[in-house]
């Protein structure tokens, strides 16, 4: 049995070695984590014990929600600036609109007038030739 492992019974001033080799690891021991390990050019995120790292996971996270965060509100503004720029040359405008249609109605008033003034025409020529062929 090695002297790293704890059972009962054992001498308690060795056997708790590799615990305590763990703790030393994790609280002093410097670590260099990497964003794409074994990469070339692969740059450290963190370095540091793994105690601090565990400490920095917190600090990472709202560093990268405040990151996301930000890039969504850029975002957020730029489709509303496409919207609106593409409103503006999609929209109608409801007062040239409404100028349009009070010229097409005043067309339609006047071309019905042309043909009320063509029907009275026709309706004379039409009249005087039947009084002038009878007699």
């Amino acid at each position: 049995m090695s002297k790293d492992s704890a059972n009962a019974g054992d001498d308690t001033s060795t056997s708790y070695s590799n615990i305590t080799n763990m703790i030393t690891a994790l609280t002093s021991d410097e670590y260099t984590l990497e964003t794409k390990p074994g990469e070339e050019g692969s740059d450290p995120f963190f370095t540091g014990t793994i105690q601090k790292a565990f400490m920095n996971v917190p600090t990472s996270l709202a560093r990268s929600v405040a990151g996301v965060k930000s890039t969504d509100a850029d975002n957020a503004n730029r489709l509303d600036d496409i919207d609106t720029s593409r409103q503006s040359i999609s929209s109608v405008s409801i007062d040239d609109e409404a100028v349009s249609l009070v010229q097409y109605n005043q067309a339609l008033t006047a071309a019905a007038r042309f043909m009320t003034a063509v029907d009275e025409c026709l309706q004379t020529i039409i009249s005087s030739m039947g009084v002038a062929g009878r007699g």
